[in-house]
C-alpha cells in the first residue's frame, strides 16, 4: 500500500497558509513603499504630533522633546513644558513682580525650526529681562479661536499688561475648522470640539504612535489629512477654500480680533499685532482691520513686510522662521512695547 508524500492541505492550514502569505506580502509592499519614499519623495515627520483636546481641537503634549526632521537633511528638537509649551513656566501668583507680556500664536510663536530659546519670546524674554515677564503660550496649528480660549483660560491668570497676537494664513481656515470660541453679543463663547469628527479620532489614535516615524505614514498623512480638513471646512457652510480667504472667513477673524481687542483695551491690557511676512497679502480685510485697530489706538500693528524691507531676516530650512527673524521681531516688539501708546511712531517700527 503506497503513502501519499504530499497528503492535501485540511482547510483549516490552508486558511492559516494563506493569511500567513498575505501577511508576509503586506509586509514586503509597505517595506517597499517606505523605501521608494525615502529614495523618491522623503516627507519631514514629527514626533510626537499634537494630541487631542476638548477645549481646543488640538495641543502639545507636556513634557516632551518633539523632534521634527527630514532625514538627512535637518532635525529640530523641540521641548515642551508642563503646560505644553515652549520655554519656562512662570508660576500662577495673585501678585507678579514685574509686569507680564503674553504671547500667542501658532508654529511661528512657539518657534518651528529654531533651537530651544531662538524663538522670540524666549529672546524677548531677555532684551526685557527686569523690566517684563515673557509667557510664550504659541502653539503650533492653532488660530485665533484656540488662541483667545487659552488666553482667558489660562493667559489671563498672568495678569498681563501687554498681548502679542502673531498672524499666519491658516488662521482663518482654522477659525472655521476649530470653532471652539465665537462671539455674541459682544462677549465670547467656548465651545468644545466634537471628538468624533474625523480627524479628531485620528489624533487620538495616532499622535504618540510609532506610525508617526514612518515615511510612508508621513506620505499618505499628509495628503489625507488635508483632504479631510477640507471637507470640515466646506461643512462650516462658508463655502470657502482651503484657506479661508473667503470674505465670510475674514469676516468671521476680523468679529473675534475686534472683540479681542476691545475686551484687552477695556482691562488695561495693550494688544501688539503682527503677522507672519506676505501671509496678509492674500486676507486684505484682515489687514484693513488690523489697520484699523491701530488707528483706533485698540493696538498696535507691526508691519513685518515693512520691517523685513530694511532688517536681516532668515528662513529655516524646516521652512519657518530662522533665528534671525526671530531677532528681528524679538528686536520690533520691544521697541513697541517701550514706546508709549500716544507717542509710538509706525515708521520706527
Amino acid at each position: 500500500m503506497s503513502t501519499d508524500p504530499n497528503p492535501p492541505l485540511s482547510p483549516r492550514r490552508r486558511f492559516l497558509l494563506a493569511g500567513l502569505m498575505a501577511a508576509i506580502t503586506l509586509v514586503l509592499a509597505l517595506a517597499a513603499g517606505e523605501i521608494l519614499v525615502r529614495w523618491l519623495d522623503p516627507q519631514p515627520t514629527m514626533f510626537p504630533r499634537s494630541r487631542f483636546s476638548a477645549a481646543y481641537g488640538l495641543e502639545f503634549y507636556p513634557n516632551r522633546t518633539m523632534v521634527e526632521q527630514l532625514a538627512g537633511q535637518w532635525r529640530f528638537e523641540y521641548t515642551t513644558n508642563s503646560q505644553g509649551h515652549r520655554g519656562p513656566v512662570m508660576p500662577i501668583s495673585n501678585r507678579y513682580p514685574l509686569p507680564n507680556i503674553v504671547a500667542l500664536g501658532d508654529s511661528y510663536t512657539f518657534g518651528y525650526g529654531i533651537a530651544d530659546g531662538e524663538e522670540y519670546p524666549a529672546l524677548l524674554r531677555r532684551e526685557l529681562a527686569g523690566s517684563y515677564g515673557v509667557v510664550n503660550l504659541g502653539t503650533g496649528g492653532w488660530g485665533l479661536t484656540q488662541e483667545i480660549r487659552h488666553f482667558y483660560e489660562l493667559g489671563r491668570l498672568y495678569d498681563p499688561k501687554v498681548v502679542t497676537l502673531q498672524f499666519a494664513g491658516n488662521d482663518p481656515s482654522d477659525n472655521l475648522l476649530y470653532a471652539v470660541t465665537s462671539v455674541s453679543d459682544g462677549r465670547f463663547v467656548f465651545h468644545d470640539r466634537d471628538d468624533t469628527q474625523v480627524i479628531s479620532v485620528v489624533k487620538r489614535l495616532l499622535s504618540d504612535s510609532f506610525l508617526q516615524h514612518s515615511q510612508l505614514y508621513a506620505f499618505a498623512r499628509g495628503r489625507a489629512y488635508y483632504f479631510m480638513r477640507g471637507r470640515e471646512i466646506a461643512a462650516a457652510g462658508t463655502g470657502g477654500n482651503e484657506l479661508g480667504t473667503n470674505d465670510a472667513a475674514q469676516k468671521i477673524h476680523d468679529d473675534l480680533l475686534e472683540a479681542f481687542a476691545r475686551d484687552l483695551s477695556g482691562r488695561g491690557i495693550r494688544l501688539i499685532l503682527f503677522a507672519v511676512d506676505k501671509h496678509l497679502d492674500e486676507f486684505p480685510l484682515v489687514r484693513a482691520k488690523m489697520r484699523s485697530l491701530d488707528a483706533q489706538g485698540l493696538a498696535t500693528f507691526i508691519d513685518v513686510d515693512e520691517l523685513f524691507k530694511t532688517a536681516p531676516h532668515d528662513v529655516s530650512p524646516e521652512g519657518h522662521w530662522g533665528p534671525v527673524s526671530h531677532r528681528t521681531i524679538a528686536a520690533a516688539i520691544a521697541r513697541a512695547i517701550r514706546e508709549a501708546p500716544q507717542s509710538r511712531s509706525k515708521a520706527s517700527l
